[in-house]
């Protein structure tokens, strides 16, 4: 359980400060769902309020995080703010790069700590965190095809009763392909993004 160490005010301060540099600000729980949504939220990613409030936040937009949500979270809860870039979809399904910073604050009404997400247009310095992510997407499918196909190649194919396991292994390694190949149109989408192409 974090104790809460910041006023209302001083957070919500901070959030309006980064608000002159991100043009979209929303409040969340620390679980994910939307509290806030205002306008600028709606007009960056082109969900509705009615759509947005009381949705976990990440599955709304299908972000894609560089490393372990879990590790994220613990993160924000030790140090009470954690940034970063991740990858986001807008409502009509194109891939956004945006940068985060993500503030815990204490809400003088439920007693609860919530979550002020600052969003805004990715800058260099997250880009390694965009690409870290798709690599990380891209590298365990990868290390599955290899253990797949380096199993079906020891297996013998005599007698026929084996060949159901090959069958298998290769069965596995093409699912794992495919995810690479979703992985490859990934890039190239951040590439059509970063290039401003909609």
């Amino acid at each position: 359980m974090v104790e809460p160490q910041s006023t209302w005010h001083s957070a919500t301060t901070i959030a309006d400060r980064a608000a002159n540099r991100a043009p979209a600000v929303l409040t969340r729980t620390i679980a994910g769902q939307v509290l806030l949504w205002p306008p600028a939220m709606e007009e960056r990613y082109g969900f509705g309020p009615f759509e947005a409030i009381g949705r976990t936040c990440w599955q709304l937009l299908q972000t894609m995080f560089w490393q372990p949500l879990d590790q994220i979270q613990a993160h924000l809860l030790k140090n009470r703010l954690w940034m970063g870039g991740l990858l986001q979809r807008h409502a009509n399904g194109r891939l956004m790069p945006t940068a985060h910073q993500w503030y815990l604050s204490d809400d003088p009404v439920s007693q609860e700590v919530v979550v002020i997400e600052l969003h805004s247009d990715i800058a260099a310095e997250h880009l390694a965190d965009i690409v870290a992510a798709i690599a990380h997407e891209l590298s365990q499918p990868l290390a599955a095809v290899g253990t797949y196909l380096h199993a079906a190649n020891r297996e013998p194919l005599p007698p026929s009763s084996n060949m159901s396991n090959v069958r298998e292994a290769v069965s596995a390694a093409a699912s794992q392909f495919d995810r690479i190949k979703a992985g490859m149109h990934l890039f190239r989408e951040l590439g059509d993004a970063l290039r401003g192409d909609r």
